[in-house]
């Protein structure tokens, strides 16, 4: 495996890392996140026991979909993508831009005060991981 496919492989892990500890972080958390919370102007507490409930099975759903989604890019990339898989790289691009550049935007519409700007972050890292891979990939 050459060199910048070495880095392309270890930014993928690196993003599947992440995607399955903010997945944990979603199916675990017993309350909402602080941000949640200031964009909905009610303290957790104060929500009627059906809202908190919802807002609890949502989350999680997204830890699941994101546990789903790291374990799957971290598959995808130890079986084919490190050998050189074009289809894999395809997959990577789909399976990950799907996911990461709506979050992006969905998080920055709940306020200046979310951290977008990480999700953001994984985007670009995703972008570069993609584009240094590029000609690796046949």
């Amino acid at each position: 495996m050459n060199k910048k496919l070495k880095i392309a492989c270890v930014l993928f892990y690196i993003l599947a890392g992440i995607a399955v500890a903010y997945g944990c972080i979603y199916i675990f958390i017993p309350t909402l996140l602080p941000y949640h919370q200031k964009y909905i102007e009610i303290p957790f507490k104060d929500l009627p026991p059906k809202v908190a409930s919802l807002f609890l099975l949502i989350y999680r759903g997204v830890g699941t979909a994101m546990m789903a989604l790291g374990f799957t890019l971290a598959m995808l990339v130890k079986g084919f993508f490190s050998k050189g898989s074009r289809w894999a790289w395809w997959t990577i691009l789909i399976e990950m831009g799907t996911v990461l550049i709506p979050l992006t935007i969905i998080a920055r519409s709940v306020g200046p005060y979310t951290p977008w700007w990480g999700v953001g972050i994984l985007v670009l890292v995703m972008a570069y991981a993609l584009w240094i891979s590029w000609r690796e990939t046949s």
